[in-house]
């Protein structure tokens, strides 16, 4: 009898306990689906992530006593974390650390948290247990230190972060992601040359997918920077040969396209990006458009096909970062386009405000610099008389010594101003800046 019974409880011991772990399993494979978009740049699967957090909860419901316990918690704070419900995700790790302060998952609840805190914004916070993470020298402070790092170039604090890197352990500057992570920083900082020495002694291969791509997209920008564009080309071909299945891919073609300019292969980088645009809900194509304008409208001087491009912008990517200066863009163009059109009428004055404002939009919208010389010359030398003379003569003056540091053309502008049209509102303004700038005219006397 005392046999049958110790039986009966064994089997209903081993029952309950493969209940549990089944329920653990399935937790566990729903949040790794769940999560699974994330290597190639996309979004997690809200509903997998739900169902996730729906079992893990049953076994702190019903298993309570399980070695699982702690597990569960973990996990149903990860799936909150990356569902965005961050309140749930902090209470949940801090319950972890609370409860199971010996949990072989502490370390990771910890780190987690200060995830969670990142993502919801707090940075601050984040950073500081980012650092408690780091300085337990464990399984995490890579990671840990990585993400300090991360939060520094984020707020541009690049001399932090540098001291930062530099008060890390030998071994630790020797690690893969360490080493990126210091050439990345001097990237950030424009130490170009520094950056390169870095980056040559990283294995991108062992990096995370995004750091991976990330890697690709600093290394050529650094190439075209110092214009070493058939080493850019390499990097850039190599990029996207890895990252076809990447969702920022695009932002890849946009670097290939700019390697193009660069090299003056301009009617290739138009078609490249226009290939990448006819996709189906192109990534990046923000980017891509705006881009795309910049061509037309600064080497093919197709101001209609430029405005179009920033247009679409503005029309149908309204969240989009770029969406007040395509904004502005459009508008330049716009008045541009109107303004070229009807530069030549009748009425003698009409044509000359209209020359003025072409050479306006040209240097202040469109940053074509000797084009807005051209056209406000034209009004100083061809209409004398105008109020526009000396608007434009002042003009003259602030884009020689700004854009072309001709001090020498600049102060001639300016005391020509003083001679032609004295007691007018620009002689007065033409002798602040003379005094302002005694010292150089003086030394051209």
């Amino acid at each position: 009898m005392n046999f049958r019974i110790a039986f009966v409880v064994l089997v209903v011991l081993a029952v309950t306990s493969c209940a549990y772990f089944n329920t653990f399993y399935n937790a566990q494979k729903y949040y790794e689906d769940g999560v699974r978009p994330l290597q190639n740049g996309g979004s997690v699967n809200t509903a997998l992530l739900d169902k996730s957090i729906e079992k893990s909860s049953k076994i702190l419901q019903f298993h309570s006593k399980s070695e699982y316990v702690d597990d569960a918690l973990m996990l149903i704070g990860k799936a909150y974390m990356y569902n965005r419900e961050y309140t749930k995700a902090i209470r949940k790790f801090t319950e972890l650390l609370e409860y199971f302060p010996n949990s072989k998952f502490s370390e990771d609840g910890l780190f987690y948290m200060g995830k969670t805190y990142l993502l919801q914004g707090e940075s601050e916070i984040a950073k500081t247990i980012f650092l408690q993470v780091a300085a337990r020298n464990k399984s995490r402070r890579i990671e840990a230190a990585s993400e300090c790092i991360g939060i520094m170039l984020e707020k541009k604090s690049f001399g932090e972060a540098d001291s930062f890197i530099n008060q890390l352990s030998e071994k630790d500057k020797k690690n893969n992601r360490i080493k990126f992570l210091s050439g990345k920083t001097k990237w950030s900082a424009g130490r170009h040359e520094d950056a390169l020495d870095y980056l040559h002694k990283v294995n991108p291969g062992k990096l995370s997918k995004d750091e991976s791509f990330d890697y690709y997209r600093i290394l050529t920008d650094l190439y075209l920077k110092q214009n070493q564009m058939k080493k850019a080309e390499k990097s850039i071909n190599e990029g996207i040969r890895i990252f076809q299945d990447h969702a920022l891919r695009n932002s890849l073609y946009l670097m290939k396209a700019r390697t193009l300019s660069a090299t003056g292969e301009y009617e290739k980088a138009l078609k490249l990006l226009n290939e990448v645009l006819i996709q189906t809900n192109p990534a990046a194509k923000d980017s891509l458009l705006f881009y795309r304008g910049g061509l037309y409208e600064s080497y093919f001087a197709d101001y209609e096909k430029a405005l179009e491009s920033y247009r679409e912008i503005v029309n149908n990517e309204k969240n989009s970062k770029l969406y007040s200066e395509s904004e502005m863009k459009v508008k330049s163009l716009e008045l541009f386009i109107s303004l070229t059109n009807d530069s030549l009428g009748e009425n003698a004055e009409q044509n000359i405000e209209n020359r003025f404002l072409l050479a306006e939009i040209n240097y202040i919208n469109l940053e074509r610099i000797d084009d807005a010389i051209s056209k406000y010359k034209s009004i100083a030398d061809s209409f004398p008389k105008s109020v526009y003379a000396p608007k434009s003569m002042f003009a003259l003056s602030y884009i020689y010594l700004r854009e072309k540091n001709d001090s020498s053309l600049s102060c001639r502008y300016l005391k020509n101003i003083i001679k032609d049209y004295p007691n007018t509102e620009y002689s007065a303004l033409a002798d602040d800046r003379l005094k302002e700038m005694r010292f150089v005219c003086d030394t051209l006397r």
